[in-house]
């Protein structure tokens, strides 16, 4: 009997659980990072969209939502229309110039902050930080920079470059792998 006891208690040892070592209470978890990102969309949508100018939307999209409206309207009909014009007529050269223009402006303004904060206003709330990983001081501005233009690679692969964060001992994502940076509770980092 005091052997099967043992076993149990062996077991349970095992699977208790147990609490993260201090060393990795510097790091946030992904659901930080994720909550912090949708603080800075949400933030970023409020104050952004009632300012930004609005594009007159193309004739041919415009008719193309009509017809789906309709309800003798055929999908593959007004699909293959919309594949014409998209590839014909201009529609990815737009879309793609679109995203550009709209990535560059979405970077000086994160590089802005980035570089006077070493953080978006959603990490600011929640009082994380950007900081290079060997020194856990400021990271270069060149390093800010490569991580900005990483995120395409973290996005790209269906945001699997954010599921590093995951797998890590510092909970980096891709880009910040590529940029040598790390994001960390600023109220938990050690006094230098």
């Amino acid at each position: 009997m005091q052997a099967i006891l043992d076993k149990v208690a062996a077991l349970n040892e095992r699977i208790r659980y147990k609490p993260e070592p201090p060393e990795m209470k510097l790091y946030p978890k992904l659901h930080w990072r994720l909550l912090a990102s949708m603080l800075d969309v949400f933030a970023a949508t409020v104050i952004l969209v009632p300012i930004l100018p609005r594009g007159t939307p193309d004739p041919a999209v415009l008719k193309m939502q009509q017809q789906l409206a309709s309800p003798t309207a055929d999908p593959k009909v007004i699909f293959a229309e919309f594949v014409e014009y998209f590839l014909n007529s201009g529609g990815m050269q737009k879309m793609l110039t679109e995203f550009v223009v709209q990535y560059l402006a979405a970077g000086i303004i994160v590089l802005a902050f980035w570089f006077y904060k070493s953080a978006t206003p959603g990490k600011m709330l929640l009082r994380m930080e950007i900081v290079d990983k060997e020194t856990l001081g400021k990271p270069t501005r060149h390093q800010f920079i490569v991580r900005y233009l990483a995120y395409l690679l973290s996005m790209l692969p269906l945001g699997m470059g954010l599921m590093t964060v995951l797998f890590t001992k510092q909970r980096q994502a891709l880009h910040d792998k590529v940029a040598g940076t790390v994001v960390v509770f600023k109220h938990r980092k050690p006094k230098t």
